[in-house]
């Protein structure tokens, strides 16, 4: 009797044995694919064969240096890529603008960049209960100067050409430059826009008060800026709005 029973014991661990190398062997066979399989996290190679979900190969990805492949601007966030050497999985981060560099910065105010622009201020002083609205409206073309002055009601008009109309644009341009310095101004991620920290010089006016500036598509699109202005002693509050169109589009 107990032979028999040892008989059933050796038979079982055979049996046992040669499903585990069935097991095995069944898993040599596989026909995997070629090609890399996936995640977020790993990549494999797939069993091609039917209601088989076994995998070969699998591991972490390894990635490399990553690198800004869509560059963060104000209107949209950038991304960062890291790619897998082993399967070319591609892990893609979001990149959040925080404000242009010095170099993007000094572009945004180039020469080239105004080369063709229109310049539009609208000024609102107020002093001894008296509330004065000044515009002024000046349109570059690569060669000309059209002036508007608004003021009281009444409306003038100068246009000019050649010499003059390039001292006019070099003039504003260089005003612009000096008056929006980087590193005066420090971005806010929620509301889009500069709101100016440092020191903003107004042309012979003084400093400013308070000032926000925004940009659009890599421009300069609008500046809000306080200020006081003395005349014969008397302080009078300003409170002007500058807008920058038609960048390369402007015509007289």
């Amino acid at each position: 009797m107990k032979k028999y029973i040892s008989l059933l014991l050796v038979a079982c661990i055979l049996l046992t044995s040669l499903f585990t190398l069935s097991s095995c062997f069944l898993h040599i066979i596989c026909d995997y694919s070629d090609e890399w399989t996936s995640d977020s996290t790993h990549h494999w190679h797939a069993c091609l064969n039917e209601n088989c979900d076994k995998l070969c190969d699998k591991a972490e990805h390894t990635y490399g240096a990553s690198e800004i492949t869509v560059k963060p601007t104000q209107e949209a966030d950038g991304v960062n890529t890291r790619t897998c050497s082993v399967c070319n999985y591609k892990d893609n981060r979001p990149v959040i603008f925080t404000g242009l560099s010095w170099t993007e910065w000094n572009e945004a105010f180039s020469e080239e960049n105004f080369n063709n622009f229109t310049y539009h201020e609208k000024a609102i002083v107020q002093y001894s209960g008296i509330q004065v609205t000044t515009t002024a409206v000046y349109k570059f073309t690569e060669t000309e100067v059209r002036v508007s002055v608004t003021a009281a009601g009444s409306t003038s008009t100068e246009t000019a050409s050649g010499l003059q109309a390039q001292a006019t644009k070099k003039a504003m341009i260089e005003s612009i430059q000096k008056m929006l310095q980087y590193g005066e101004f420090e971005y806010d991620r929620e509301k889009k826009v500069y709101n100016l920290t440092g020191t903003m010089m107004i042309q012979n006016v003084g400093n400013a008060k308070s000032a926000t500036l925004r940009f659009e598509n890599g421009k300069p699109k609008e500046l809000v800026y306080t200020c006081t202005v003395y005349s014969n002693g008397i302080p009078m509050d300003c409170e002007s709005t500058v807008t920058f169109t038609d960048f390369g589009t402007t015509k007289i």
